[in-house]
C-alpha cells in the first residue's frame, strides 16, 4: 500500500492528537482561531503525519510527521497537497516549522523565517511539486 496523503476524518483523531502532542504543535493560530486537521499522511494504513490549518482570513499551517517516518517526503507532500487542493498559492501564508526538514521545505517555497519557527510570505507552488 505504501505512503498516501488523504483528507482527515474523525477516525484519525487519536492518531492526530498523538502526533500533535509529540511534536508540540499549537492548535490555536496566531490569530486565535482553532486550527483544524486538513490532511493526514498514512503508511500502510497507519496515520503517521498531519497538517493542521486555518485558511481564512490568512493561511496559518502546522505540519508534523512521526519521527520514524521523517525524511521520506511526507511533510512536503502534506504541504503541497494542502496548497494545491485549497488553491493557496499566490496568497500570504504562515507556516510553523518544527524541524530542519520543514525549514528546507519552507525555504524551497520562497517563505522567509522570523527566526522563531514561523515562515511567512507569498508562495507559488513549483510545477514539479504539484500533486498528481
Amino acid at each position: 500500500m505504501g505512503a498516501q496523503i488523504r483528507p482527515y476524518t474523525d477516525w484519525d483523531a487519536a492518531a492526530v492528537e498523538r502526533i500533535a502532542s509529540a511534536s508540540e504543535i499549537q492548535v490555536v493560530s496566531f490569530l486565535g482561531a482553532e486550527k483544524a486537521p486538513l490532511f493526514v499522511a498514512t503508511v500502510d494504513g497507519e496515520v503517521v503525519g498531519c497538517i493542521w490549518g486555518v485558511l481564512e482570513p490568512t493561511v496559518d499551517l502546522d505540519v508534523a510527521v512521526d519521527r520514524g517516518h521523517r525524511r521520506k517526503g511526507l511533510g512536503r507532500r502534506l504541504v503541497y497537497e494542502t496548497l494545491s487542493v485549497y488553491e493557496l498559492t499566490d496568497r500570504e501564508v504562515t507556516l510553523t516549522v518544527t524541524n530542519p526538514t520543514m525549514e528546507r521545505i519552507a525555504a524551497e517555497l520562497g517563505l522567509m523565517s522570523d527566526g522563531q519557527g514561523n515562515w511567512q510570505g507569498t508562495i507559488s507552488l513549483p510545477a514539479k511539486a504539484r500533486p498528481t
